[in-house]
């Protein structure tokens, strides 16, 4: 079940109202949704006291479809994989899962049917259509430079709610609604990127810049999501190509064409944000 994360203190609300005002004046309050439609997940954990030497980063993806192309072709297509592969539409594509052979993509005694799997399950990815904005927290450089760092998801969420509005902007119109759909990850961790998202919104009403007429909802995984999965699909590869920039995965050249371009064709900064930086 789709749900708006609830807001626990008082000060909370009242800062949503205003910035609710503020964005109903400045967008035009439309009831209208946006062509736009935006899915996100995470890869990582957010602890900084015991890292993973062989994955030491966060990482926020977000994917933007079209809404019209992804129910056009995207959702047929993952509709259809899972039906030739499981016999049902109801498995979760889980990036852990399939990495690690768990079942259902064990294919016990049959390589050559997960051989298939995994090139039929790239080749969806390859054809959908949609933009990938994501921001990877470098755990050990972070640390040396913030030894208490803000909350992880909250500093990636945030870098990645700006470049959002970048794009949306180079694209209008920007007064419709969008939705931006967040795996849940718990109450708690979805109340961090709630209140971050009410932060950087009020932010921009404080400094008069525009707004954009965001809706984020938390999305179980239990609730087989296909937008939210491709989100995990991509989330994995991006941070092990950041981790590890030498190694070249199988996803990454299937990924790297879909992550938002900047002005020449820039990508640092503007489809994937690494911070620090240096």
């Amino acid at each position: 079940m789709l749900r708006r994360c609830p807001h626990g203190r008082h000060n909370t609300h009242n800062r949503r109202g205003e910035v609710m005002a503020a964005a109903k004046r400045e967008t035009g309050a439309s009831m209208e949704y946006s062509d736009f439609i935006i899915f996100a997940d995470a890869s990582g954990d957010v602890g900084v006291k015991s890292i993973d030497p062989q994955y030491p980063v966060f990482v926020f993806s977000c994917c933007v479809f079209r809404r019209q192309e992804y129910c056009r072709a995207t959702l047929p297509a993952i509709v259809r994989l899972k039906l030739n592969y499981f016999g049902n539409q109801d498995i979760i594509l889980r990036s852990r899962n399939i990495r690690i052979g768990q079942p259902p993509f064990d294919f016990p005694y049959d390589r050559q049917r997960r051989s298939a799997f995994m090139r039929d399950l790239s080749q969806v990815i390859d054809d959908a259509n949609f933009t990938i904005i994501a921001a990877v927290i470098d755990k050990p450089k972070l640390l040396r430079q913030r030894p208490n760092p803000t909350p992880l998801d909250r500093q990636a969420f945030r870098l990645c709610v700006n470049r959002i509005y970048n794009f949306i902007a180079d694209r209008g119109p920007d007064n419709l609604r969008i939705p931006f759909i967040i795996e849940s990850r718990g109450k708690k961790e979805n109340d961090t990127l709630q209140q971050e998202f009410w932060s950087i919104q009020s932010r921009r009403v404080a400094t008069n810049r525009k707004l954009l007429n965001l809706e984020i909802e938390f999305d179980d995984k239990k609730n087989n999501n296909p937008g939210v999965q491709i989100a995990d699909l991509v989330a994995t590869p991006i941070g092990s190509r950041v981790a590890n920039p030498h190694q070249t995965g199988q996803a990454w050249p299937i990924i790297a064409p879909k992550l938002y371009r900047g002005p020449g064709g820039a990508v640092d900064g503007w489809g994937l944000t690494v911070f620090p930086a240096v």
